[in-house]
């Protein structure tokens, strides 16, 4: 019998044929496998969200409601101008100059004699610093105003803090049905 190739088999007294074919390159599987895999364990950490992070989360991204705490804020910074009118006024000031003056030579008559006067240069410097502090020891209209700054503050804390609706449609807005 003469040598065949590995690659035939003898096929029950029939010609030869080839060896079956082999299975796709292993390490191409094992990679898709391994991607597949990697993917999945990527999403594992993933968890439903209960009510209470989706109410925070709905809290925060709310476009009237933070328009509400912006205006609050600004209402609160009322309150800062007013305290700041009991603050005292410090004021500072400070000059410095310089001058220069010059005479010719000249000549007088005093009492029938001519006098030669000699003409003369004068430099001067001037220099001057200030402060002054003042503080008010009673304002009745700034007092005033501060109270209500502050007042208005707090009517805008509890606007925010209200359970009811202040924006849009709702009790005692039109359209809303109530008082």
């Amino acid at each position: 019998m003469k040598n065949r190739p590995s690659s035939l088999v003898r096929n029950a007294g029939k010609r030869f044929l080839p060896n079956p074919p082999k299975p796709p390159n292993p390490p191409k599987r094992a990679l898709g496998t391994l991607l597949f895999a990697v993917a999945m364990l990527a999403t594992a950490p993933c968890r439903g969200a209960d009510i209470a992070e989706i109410y925070a989360e709905a809290l925060s991204n709310d476009p009237v409601l933070a328009g509400a705490r912006a205006s609050a804020a600004n209402v609160k910074e009322g309150v800062a101008q007013a305290r700041a009118r009991f603050l005292p006024s410090v004021n500072a000031s400070a000059s410095r100059s310089q001058g220069r003056s010059e005479t010719e030579d000249s000549e007088r008559d005093i009492g029938g004699q001519v006098v030669q006067i000699p003409g003369r240069t004068t430099d001067t410097e001037r220099n001057s610093w200030g402060a002054s502090v003042s503080q008010e020891v009673l304002n009745l209209p700034s007092w005033f105003l501060y109270r209500s700054a502050k007042a208005t503050a707090e009517g805008a804390d509890w606007d925010l803090l209200s359970p009811r609706p202040r924006f849009g449609c709702g009790p005692g807005r039109p359209g809303a049905g109530g008082r």
